[in-house]
């Protein structure tokens, strides 16, 4: 939450509104559109008894 704060006030900073538009601004942070992370294949370990401590 304590990000989407700062980010709304980065926006508010940035556009020089009123600050009763501080409110929209975080939300308008909150639902924007989220970075895209990698997609990571799962593989099966080498060593498995590192990977897993044996509990297999």
């Amino acid at each position: 939450m304590r990000t989407t704060w700062r980010a709304g006030l980065e926006r508010h900073c940035t556009k020089g509104l009123h600050p009763s538009i501080l409110p929209s601004l975080v939300h308008e942070a909150v639902n924007a559109t989220p970075v895209p992370v990698a997609h990571r294949v799962w593989t099966n370990p080498s060593d498995v008894d590192a990977a897993y401590g044996g509990d297999l």
